[in-house]
């Protein structure tokens, strides 16, 4: 998922720099890439536009287009790239060739992930042995479940989530208000007892001293993960966890690193030069006999054109439904 040549490539009479900053798509997809071509001289220029792409040297696809530029004149390029047909994983490589009027040619690389297009949700039998809730008064994720014929039970109050006998619980994006107190004192005795919570995107947490988690402020489009090797990131690399669809945005809002407490931190975000944000986007808290699952990557927002999205829903369902163990009880830091 990262771009090799995402900086402006410069020579002595032209800038070009691509606009675009997504780089995970969907198999058979056609994507819109722009190309923004500087004249930096004070006379016209021509420059002959040639590009490939390729998947393993196998190409996909070929173009080349000329474009003139006036002195001075900045100009956008449009290029749509068609992606493969794939029934796994696959790297898509797009090189350009650049070739300035009286300048040697240049050279500009991107790489691409494409992803083939399964399941709307990928956790298909997986509860036949386990029962799920999903608190969700938009109704996206119930959504989700009904197309693809899941059971689950619709929570709708703290009355119908006390009488839940489940395993796990899933609180839809955006879900939470300041107005559901009672609701999430229920909540945290019912993890407390042993069942599992996902929490998906939120704009707010609840607002009592007995829940474990705040929110602060700041969008970001890179992340670290601190926790490869764990069930939540399988089949996920480092590039994936950057550059979603559409404007690159991953999170809107951070989750505040906990002071003390029996928490893990398993990816943390970053600003656009790596610098640590100080917020987490996924945090793990076991409590009692379960656990609570917390993540700010815009999962459910970009669920339909993000291939990585749906990949992380799946594992954190699989995960949350895993018995805890011993081994599973995260280590305790205090923050002095």
């Amino acid at each position: 998922g990262f771009i090799v040549c995402w900086l402006p490539l410069v020579c002595a009479e032209v800038t070009i720099t691509l606009k675009e900053l997504d780089c995970h798509f969907f198999a058979s997809e056609a994507i819109p890439r722009t190309l923004i071509i500087h004249n930096n001289v004070a006379n016209t220029q021509i420059c002959q536009l040639v590009w490939t792409t390729s998947v393993m040297s196998a190409a996909v696809q070929q173009g080349k287009k000329e474009v003139v530029l006036a002195a001075q004149e900045k100009k956008e390029v449009d290029i749509v790239l068609a992606m493969p047909q794939a029934e796994s994983r696959v790297t898509l490589e797009w090189h350009i060739i650049v070739s300035p009027q009286a300048e040697p040619p240049q050279k500009l690389s991107f790489s691409y992930e494409v992803f083939p297009r399964q399941s709307r949700t990928g956790v298909q039998g997986i509860f036949d042995k386990k029962r799920v809730g999903i608190y969700d008064p938009v109704g996206k994720i119930e959504g989700l479940f009904k197309q693809e014929n899941i059971r689950y039970a619709s929570i709708k109050n703290s009355l119908s989530l006390e009488a839940f006998q489940g395993d796990l619980l899933l609180i839809a994006n955006n879900a939470v208000t300041d107005k559901n107190e009672p609701f999430f004192s229920v909540l945290m005795d019912k993890v407390y007892k042993g069942i599992s919570v996902i929490f998906l995107e939120q704009e707010v947490m609840p607002a009592q001293s007995a829940f474990p988690v705040l929110l602060k402020g700041g969008s970001a489009t890179k992340t670290r993960c601190l926790a490869f090797g764990h069930p939540l990131f399988d089949n996920v690399r480092q590039g994936d966890l950057q550059n979603w669809r559409g404007d690159g945005v991953i999170t809107r809002s951070l989750l505040e690193k906990p002071h003390k407490g029996n928490f893990l931190v398993l990816a943390e975000a970053l600003d656009e030069t790596g610098q640590d944000l100080k917020g987490a986007l996924i945090l793990e808290i076991p409590h009692g006999k379960g656990r609570l699952l917390f993540s700010q990557f815009l999962i459910m927002q970009k669920f339909d054109s993000e291939p990585v999205a749906g990949i992380l829903f799946e594992n954190m369902i699989h995960y949350a439904l895993r018995d805890i163990k011993a081994h599973d009880i995260v280590a305790l830091f205090v923050h002095e």
